[in-house]
């Protein structure tokens, strides 16, 4: 019985520090996974692999990078993670600053256990976007969202640009492939968009009415974008 109330006493003082933790602390961590966002797709784009195909890139609305997905039979449908999302803007001709979003649920389409992967999804237009602003969206669901095609090149498949509106890749130990995210859920994450803009902005303030000030922090992931989709 003791050790049964040791227990709940410690539980309870952990969530308390939890729930204490400053903001400067939270700023660290969103800052942090900015930079590893931008590390993930740096390393995406410039595997000797080439996987990813540049025109799927270049034709892409927008582009989401999940850093370091944990998946699992301990988590509720498998995986979870934090990423960010930035969009293009044509008639600007610029990438947003970064809105920071979850993913998690759903099947993934193989398995590595309980290890993390990262993971890139390329929204190919307005309508994938809009649908991942609406609140929770699943993909495959309330989106159509399918594993994307193999190799830097892909002037043969040009016609699937035009069947899905979300193609997905994952990475793992250096094994690039596309993935399926079937089921997958992926909300916006408002509370890291505060802490990383320092002011109450949604996903669309920053994406597609350009609210966010630019911001340093930021800066190496825009230009990686710009440098990767030639646009």
């Amino acid at each position: 019985m003791k050790s049964s109330r040791k227990s709940i006493v410690l539980l309870v003082v952990a969530l308390s520090l939890l729930v204490s933790i400053p903001s400067w602390a939270q700023e660290s961590t969103v800052d942090k996974r900015v930079e590893n966002a931008t590390q993930v797709l740096l390393e995406f784009m410039q595997s000797p692999d080439k996987e990813v195909p540049m025109e799927l890139f270049r034709k892409s609305a927008a582009v989401a990078v999940f850093p370091r997905v944990l998946q699992g039979a301990f988590f509720v449908g498998g995986k979870f993670g934090r990423g960010l999302i930035s969009t293009y803007d044509a008639e600007n001709q610029s990438w947003s600053a970064p809105a920071f979003f979850t993913v998690g649920g759903g099947s993934i389409g193989f398995q590595f256990g309980g290890e993390s992967i990262d993971l890139i999804l390329f929204i190919l237009n307005k309508r994938g976007i809009e649908s991942l602003l609406s609140g929770k969206v699943t993909l495959g669901g309330d989106v159509s969202a399918t594993a994307g095609p193999v190799g830097r090149t892909m002037a043969a498949d040009t016609d699937i640009l035009l069947t899905a509106e979300i193609y997905s890749y994952s990475r793992t130990k250096g094994l690039f492939a596309g993935v399926s995210l079937k089921g997958a859920i992926v909300a916006p994450d408002n509370e890291s968009n505060e802490a990383f803009y320092g002011t109450p902005l949604n996903a669309r303030d920053i994406l597609l009415e350009n609210k966010a000030q630019p911001i340093k922090e930021a800066e190496q992931l825009v230009k990686t974008l710009k440098q990767f989709s030639g646009k």
